[in-house]
């Protein structure tokens, strides 16, 4: 069995080849690559795959395996895999569930995720005063 240092070593590689196989238009291989890294452990290639199956890229597109991959690298820490989450459930018009995730991302690290948690609150829960703390923390950061 390989020890961690290479399997993460080799998990880099794979996430590395997939996209460079995506940049050259190579759909199929490069999900392939990025699966392979996904499953083992690349939190950035665990991103991908989700889009991946979040849109229909170069597959038939799957909500459960979208929302399996990004849960997997939100776990790792990933800020991108909460955001896309909560892009998924605001575009889902699942309102609370999309700010947590927003929530989330931000405590990751990513501010964008306070514009997005602002509209939710300006434009759909008609929360006009949560709606501009939220846009002043963004503006702050």
């Amino acid at each position: 069995m390989k020890n961690s240092n290479a399997l993460t070593d080799e998990a880099e590689r794979l996430r590395r080849r997939g996209q460079a196989q995506s940049d050259r238009g190579a759909g199929l291989k490069a999900l392939r690559s990025l699966l392979a890294a996904a499953k083992l452990g690349d939190e950035e290639a665990q991103v991908a795959v989700g889009y991946d199956y979040a849109y229909g890229i170069t597959r038939k597109a799957s909500v459960d395996e979208a929302l399996r991959w990004w849960k997997r690298a939100y776990r790792q820490g990933s800020w991108a895999a909460a955001f896309n989450l909560g892009m998924y459930f605001r575009d889902a018009k699942q309102w609370a569930k999309a700010v947590r995730w927003f929530e989330r991302a931000v405590h990751a690290g990513d501010e964008d995720g306070l514009i997005e948690i602002a509209e939710i609150h300006l434009r759909y829960a008609g929360d006009r005063a949560e709606g501009l703390r939220y846009l002043k923390l963004a503006v702050a950061a």
